[in-house]
C-alpha cells in the first residue's frame, strides 16, 4: 500500500487560484485526477504521490 495527497486547486474567472491538501488516502492504485467545471470557477482533483510534490504543486499555483 501506498500514501496519495489529494490537492484540490480552484481557478477562478478572476484570476485568483486557490489550492489545498483536502485529501490523505493508502492504496495499491493511485485515484484518477478529476475536473469539474463550477459557476465562477473550474475544479481539479489531482494525486500526488509524496506530500513534497503536493506541496509544491500548491507552491506553483501561488505563483500563477
Amino acid at each position: 500500500m501506498k500514501k496519495y495527497f489529494c490537492v484540490c486547486s480552484a481557478y477562478y474567472d478572476d484570476g485568483r487560484i486557490v489550492a489545498n491538501i483536502v485529501d490523505t488516502i493508502e492504496t495499491d492504485k493511485k485515484p484518477p485526477n478529476g475536473y469539474r467545471p463550477a459557476h465562477n470557477c473550474d475544479i481539479y482533483v489531482d494525486w500526488f504521490d509524496t506530500e513534497q510534490a503536493a506541496k509544491g504543486f500548491i507552491k506553483d499555483c501561488a505563483k500563477a
